[in-house]
């Protein structure tokens, strides 16, 4: 099941499911988008692990790997794809 990680200063401070139905598309990388960047604005970070290899290819496709990048973590179909935002 994926999940968004709130972080502070390297800490997990929440930790929150996405939707089981979670079909990724352009609006999903938009609501990452955005919730990093508010995260960001009051001195945090998120993450997403387990994301699905399409959210990840999406990502990739809108050019926001090097904003959304992997990091260790294990992933819905066992490829290891958390997401450090």
């Amino acid at each position: 099941m994926p999940y968004v990680v709130l972080v502070l200063r390297g800490t997990d401070v929440a930790r929150w499911q996405l939707p089981a139905d979670l079909h990724p598309d352009v609006s999903a990388v938009d609501d990452i988008a955005r919730l990093q960047l508010a995260a960001r604005r009051v001195g945090y970070s998120i993450r997403l692990c387990g994301a699905p290899a399409e959210l990840r290819e999406l990502i990739d496709l809108a050019g926001l790997s090097g904003i959304i990048t992997e990091s260790a973590g294990p992933d819905a179909d066992g490829t290891g794809g958390a997401l450090r935002i």
